[in-house]
């Protein structure tokens, strides 16, 4: 996550990465306006205070890979009770 000392140094055309679930990978998305509670990569709006974003790739990949890990956690227990249940 982003932290209020780090918003205030960032400026137009920083990278941020985004730490998205739907796409499992992380994604660089370039600044291309802050105000006071958002910013902007392009023509997305985020809110500064959303959790999945960072500054540094390495911070990212181990958010991104939590987040994988308890997916396969759910898959695994899901196929496990679909055994059970056939059974």
């Amino acid at each position: 996550m982003i932290t209020v000392e780090e918003w205030q140094k960032l400026k137009v055309g920083d990278v941020v990465w985004l730490a998205s679930q739907e796409v499992v990978e992380p994604m660089r998305l370039i600044i291309s306006k802050i105000t006071e509670h958002r910013f902007y990569c392009g023509k997305s709006c985020f809110d500064k205070k959303h959790y999945i974003f960072f500054m540094s790739l390495s911070d990212v990949i181990q958010a991104v890979n939590f987040r994988l890990k308890i997916q396969i956690e759910k898959i695994q227990a899901q196929i496990k009770s679909n055994l059970n249940m056939k059974e």
